[in-house]
């Protein structure tokens, strides 16, 4: 599901014939990694026609009862960080945009083992025994929708 969401951003960020890259600002990863534990991190690079997007993505633990607490708990700490809501389909995506830091995007979905597995570098850094109930997975990435 967020590759293809993905995909439908690259196509839509610039098309200059100027080689560039889009990257979140660290203030912004900051801002998000402060609603909950970070269990695991990595970037992403995805290469468009004269753009490289670098894609963070983030599991979370919010430490909370039950996914579809944890799921409205990082939703609700995001907004009160300046987040704003430009879709939703509660329980399964919640796709947001900040206020403070210009084309920055972020999308929030409830922790899910099996769609991670095409990410195994992320998967291994959750090794750790984690409560998976508490856990959310973000992606976020700077570019125009």
């Amino acid at each position: 599901m967020a590759i293809s969401f993905l995909s439908v951003i690259l196509l839509s960020v610039g098309c200059s014939s100027v080689s560039s890259t889009l990257k979140v600002p660290s203030a912004a990863l900051e801002s998000i990694r402060s609603i909950g534990k970070t269990r695991a991190e990595i970037s992403v690079e995805n290469d468009g026609r004269d753009t490289t997007q670098v894609e963070h993505l983030l599991v979370v633990d919010i430490e909370s009862a039950g996914s579809r607490g944890a799921f409205d708990k990082a939703a609700d700490l995001l907004l009160a960080r300046k987040w704003t809501v430009v879709g939703e389909r509660r329980p399964l995506i919640v796709s947001l945009k900040s206020l403070e830091w210009k084309n920055t995007h972020l999308i929030l979905y409830p922790y899910n083992a099996k769609e991670l597995e095409q990410y195994p570098e992320l998967v291994d850094q959750l090794k750790e025994p984690v409560n998976e109930e508490s856990l959310v997975y973000l992606s976020v990435f700077e570019g125009e929708v």
